[in-house]
């Protein structure tokens, strides 16, 4: 069942021994919270988007934030209904870019912002984009989690940390994350 902000930032004031929001104010929670959703989305995949991307003819690299603003992290790419094979970038290199087909058979991320696929093509043609987005802003305090239950308590450890860490409540922020002294 989802969280809302208002309940997420409840238990945050709690666990930090803030239980009347003094120190971290409920904007300031629900930011955090907006941002710790975020990256765990980006690590587990859980809330993945598509769209459709036109690719020119004899065309290898594509941006991927001009394609897909809210994209954090590529998960798949699709021509019709085939699947593409994901390759790491420096395998790709060894393939000629001036090589061309019919069909499109590997894909790689170069960088954050670069979509290499390969073989060119000789025609216009389109690509399917699969990727874990951006997650919504816990604007208001009725805004619910869009993370799986089994990742909220991840979610709630990633921001108590950082709440701790404002608080300069190091050494415990250490612990909750498993951070190890010396």
């Amino acid at each position: 069942m989802p969280q809302s902000a208002t309940t997420l930032t409840a238990a945050l004031a709690l666990r930090v021994r803030d239980p009347s929001n003094v120190f971290h104010s409920a904007a300031t929670v629900r930011s955090l919270l907006t941002d710790a959703q975020r990256m765990v989305n980006a690590e587990r995949e859980e809330i993945i988007a598509s769209t459709v991307v036109a690719v020119a003819a004899d065309t290898n690299l594509l941006g991927i934030f001009a394609n897909a603003a809210t994209a954090i992290r590529v998960t798949g790419v699709r021509e019709g209904v085939r699947n593409l094979v994901r390759m790491p970038w420096r395998q790709l290199l060894q393939f000629s870019l001036q090589e061309r087909s019919d069909e499109f058979q590997c894909w790689s991320v170069v960088g954050r912002d670069l979509l290499a696929i390969w073989p060119s093509k000789k025609v216009a043609s389109s690509i399917t984009l699969f990727y874990a987005k951006l997650t919504d802003t816990f604007a208001a305090g009725a805004t619910l989690s869009e993370l799986d239950d089994e990742s909220i308590p991840e979610l709630v450890k990633l921001t108590e940390a950082t709440l701790l860490i404002r608080q300069r409540d190091v050494a415990d922020a250490g612990k909750l994350l498993g951070a190890s002294g010396g």
